[in-house]
């Protein structure tokens, strides 16, 4: 008994109370929590009842409490909408394969994971983003957006920083709703910012070549970002209308620049 309420203990100093994020216009559910790598170990991924994946077994500490922290909360979301089963799976390019019945979206920072799950019918992408001032912006910039998108964004943005992290987050936000549809990588570049209203929080992408039946050339997605905790959140979630995908997955950016944080 005491044993137990020792892992009990531990646990609740590595990961705080899932605290719900208000997402305007969302049908489903999203929360974060925030996490302390300093207290993270691996009997917490027993702990927690989270598979610890092959893949992490030279990762470092770092990465490990990382990805605990996010498939902790996406379990709990999952239990929260009703559902029989918890466990996140892994796809073959490393992304959260959900549920039957679920789909979902995983992003971290360091010390934060925030998690949004919705029906299956729900084409859904979330990510959050921290800027450090003292890493450069430009090489970023030059790496996902096009000199139409930086113009466009020197445009609304009084400091190019911010505008360079709310493209980057928005285009992270992008891939991972639709990897299912997708099924495969594809470039920052292959998408192009067309309008952005900070005053809306709402920017628009288009795909600038056909990624798949349901993705052709041109279609246009509408997200929505805002500041959060110190850094930029933004989120993809309609109705996909689309082709129907062989499950609903979510990934990370292939070749080039890549993120595998949420993974």
């Amino acid at each position: 008994m005491e044993r137990t309420a020792a892992h009990g203990a531990f646990a609740r100093d590595f990961a705080g109370t899932a605290a719900t994020v208000e997402l305007p216009g969302f049908s489903g559910v999203c929360a974060e929590i925030t996490f302390a790598t300093t207290h993270y170990e691996d009997r917490l991924y027993r702990d927690l009842q989270v598979p610890f994946p092959r893949s992490l077994a030279t990762a470092r500490p770092q990465r490990r409490a990382e990805f605990l922290a996010g498939r902790y909360l996406a379990g709990q979301l999952l239990y929260r909408l009703g559902s029989m089963q918890r466990r996140i799976g892994i796809g073959s390019h490393g992304q959260p394969v959900w549920p039957i019945g679920f789909s979902g979206s995983i992003t971290h920072t360091e010390d934060r994971a925030i998690c949004a799950v919705a029906g299956a019918s729900t084409m859904l992408g979330i990510d959050f983003e921290v800027f450090h001032p003292r890493h450069g912006c430009e090489e970023l910039l030059a790496a996902i957006a096009s000199k139409e998108e930086a113009d466009l964004l020197a445009s609304v943005f009084a400091g190019r920083a911010q505008g360079t992290i709310t493209l980057f987050s928005a285009k992270e936000s992008l891939f991972k709703a639709l990897f299912p549809l997708v099924g495969d990588y594809f470039e920052f570049t292959d998408a192009a910012l067309v309008d952005i209203n900070p005053a809306r929080g709402e920017l628009r992408l288009e795909i600038l070549r056909d990624l798949s039946p349901a993705v052709p050339r041109g279609k246009i997605f509408k997200l929505a970002f805002r500041h959060h905790a110190g850094g930029t959140l933004t989120w993809l979630a309609e109705e996909n209308t689309g082709s129907p995908p062989a499950n609903k997955s979510t990934g990370t950016w292939g070749p080039g620049v890549s993120d595998t944080r949420d993974s």
